[in-house]
C-alpha cells in the first residue's frame, strides 16, 4: 500500500483503534516532514517519488522519517551510479571495438614470403638483409 493511500484513508476513516492512530500518526510525520525537507531544499528528489515508493515506504516503518530519506536518496543515487557506470562500460566497448587490432596481440607476426614468385633482385635483397641482420 502506498504512503498516500495509508495517509488518505488515515484521514477520511475515523480512528476506531490504535493501530488506524499510529498509521494515521505516521503517516502525518512523514508527509510534514518531507513538505519540511522541500520547504528548505534538502530533497534531492520530488516528493511523489517518495510518497509513491514502496521502499520508501517500508524505511519509514523500520527507520525514523529523516533517516528513511537518507537512507532512501542514498539507495537511489548507488542505483543511478550503478547504471551509468554500466552504461559507460558498454560506451567504452563499443569505442574501443572502433579502434584497430593486430590479428594476434603480444606475439611477433611471422612474415611469409613466397620464394618461387619474388623476383632475383627481390631474392638477393632479402638475402642480404638476412646475412647482415
Amino acid at each position: 500500500m502506498k504512503l498516500t493511500e495509508i495517509f488518505n484513508r488515515a484521514k477520511e476513516k475515523p480512528q476506531l483503534d490504535e493501530k488506524d492512530a499510529q498509521v494515521a500518526r505516521l503517516a502525518a510525520n512523514v508527509v510534514k516532514t518531507l513538505e519540511r525537507y522541500k520547504a528548505e531544499n534538502r530533497l534531492i528528489f520530488e516528493l511523489n517519488e517518495y510518497i509513491n515508493s514502496e521502499e520508501f515506504l517500508s524505511l519509514v516503518k523500520e527507520y525514523d522519517v529523516p533517516a528513511a530519506i537518507r537512507i532512501f536518496e542514498a539507495e537511489k543515487r548507488l542505483e543511478k551510479a550503478h547504471e551509468e557506470g554500466r552504461l559507460s562500460a558498454v560506451e567504452e566497448i563499443y569505442r574501443r571495438k572502433e579502434f584497430p587490432r593486430a590479428m594476434k596481440t603480444g606475439k611477433p607476426q611471422s612474415v611469409h614470403v613466397d620464394f618461387s614468385k619474388i623476383s632475383k633482385e627481390e631474392f638477393e635483397r632479402i638475402k642480404k638483409q638476412l646475412e647482415n641482420g
